[in-house]
């Protein structure tokens, strides 16, 4: 099992979250075996755990993606993307995405208090991604399951084309 980084929450190691990671982490290891990469959040991590910058498997960088590494074929979790959108009443509905392209996957965040960067109206902070986000399949997690709404430019222009004046 792989952690793709921010696998604790708190910039700063607050005893608690600590004592809690270190029972999670070892739990987990009784299962399966537990690699974790180095996310923005895990700066003071206990020294005692093991955590990697980036990991290697098979044509893909597992990379938390908050700074640039060198390569191709990369999957990250930094970004957290969603897209918010609204119907012609007003009501928003804000989804979490993948976001798919030939070099990357972005994965969305996998806890539901990560509100999500909504990539309709924001750009991504990932140096990895910046140059090509908008080429990018988008690929939405709904309660009917996923949907595709083709690319975040294409989506983006749809969008924007169709907002409605009040």
């Amino acid at each position: 099992m792989i952690i793709n980084g921010d696998i604790k929450h708190n910039f700063k190691p607050y005893p608690n979250e600590i004592k809690l990671l270190k029972e999670f982490i070892s739990e987990i290891n009784e299962y399966v075996e537990l690699i974790l990469i180095k996310g923005n959040h895990d700066s003071l991590f206990p020294k005692d755990i093991e955590i990697l910058d980036y990991y290697k498997l098979n044509n893909y960088i597992i990379a938390h993606g908050h700074k640039h590494i060198k390569g191709e074929n990369f999957i990250i979790s930094h970004e957290h993307p969603s897209i918010k959108l609204r119907d012609d009443v007003g009501a928003i509905i804000k989804l979490p995405i993948y976001l798919i392209n030939k070099n990357y996957i972005v994965l969305p965040a996998f806890n539901p208090l990560s509100p999500g960067n909504d990539l309709i109206n924001n750009s991504p902070t990932s140096p990895i991604i910046k140059n090509e986000f908008l080429n990018s399949e988008v690929i939405a997690i709904s309660e009917y399951g996923l949907l595709n709404f083709g690319t975040l430019r294409d989506l983006r222009e749809f969008i924007r084309s169709n907002i409605y004046e009040i």
